[in-house]
């Protein structure tokens, strides 16, 4: 998630902003009737978002039919509701960007791709307009209907969007400490194995030196374990 203090006020001004100007720009009487749309078809819309969604092969791997069932449709219902609540309160934005900042940063921990979630941004939107275009605000009212719309769910996108992003940068980083982690301790045991064959080298030949017996059985230090790997290094 976006752990930065600054940017996260920076992203809740800019983001508050723009809903409130979007909001603002729709009548109220056509926000409310949307609301009310959706909340009479929020459960249809969510079981119509994850049945597509569960079509495509890419998606079905981070789609568990039980979960989907039991928390996700559940969730994505509410999801709807708070969306196109039309509240403009700080009570509702705040807790509402944080939710969205989490989703965002949710999808780039399980690795989902991110042009899924442009996709689900639009089967959403789909879902949503023919619900409103059958049982919606009459069509003197349409053009609001769907700018409001449209663009509520664009920010709710962009939101996601960048915490997508921000975590996803934060987990290459992650990854790289591990990796140079891992390559300084590959060096350190190396290195130490490495002593140890020259010490072990030492030894023979020193022991060698001091017993008549065994001169000329001692392997050089070039054909040696440890010259062998300096050579191959080399």
């Amino acid at each position: 998630m976006i752990s930065h203090p600054y940017l996260q006020t920076e992203l809740s001004r800019e983001f508050s902003a723009c809903w409130h100007a979007v909001v603002s720009a729709c009548p109220v009487d056509v926000r409310d009737e949307v609301a009310c749309v959706i909340q009479r078809h929020r459960h249809d819309i969510s079981a119509t978002f994850y049945a597509e969604m569960l079509e495509l092969p890419r998606a079905r791997p981070f789609l568990n039919h039980e979960v989907v069932n039991r928390r996700l449709r559940a969730s994505m219902s509410q999801w709807l509701v708070d969306a196109l609540s039309g509240s403009q309160s700080d009570e509702f934005l705040d807790p509402f960007i944080a939710r969205q900042l989490q989703l965002g940063a949710i999808h780039a921990r399980i690795r989902m791709p991110l042009d899924l979630l442009s996709r689900s941004t639009r089967v959403i939107m789909d879902a949503l307009l023919e619900r409103i275009a059958f049982d919606g605000p009459l069509p003197d009212a349409r053009y609001h209907t769907y700018r409001y719309v449209n663009d509520v769910l664009h920010l709710c996108d962009e939101l996601m969007t960048i915490a997508y992003v921000t975590e996803s940068q934060r987990a290459v980083r992650v990854d790289e400490a591990y990796h140079l982690f891992a390559q300084r301790r590959q060096a350190l045991l190396e290195r130490e194995r490495q002593r140890a064959l020259l010490s072990e080298w030492t030894q023979d030949t020193l022991f060698s030196i001091g017993a008549p017996s065994r001169r000329g059985t001692v392997t050089s230090l070039s054909a040696s374990d440890f010259g062998l790997w300096l050579h191959h290094k080399g």
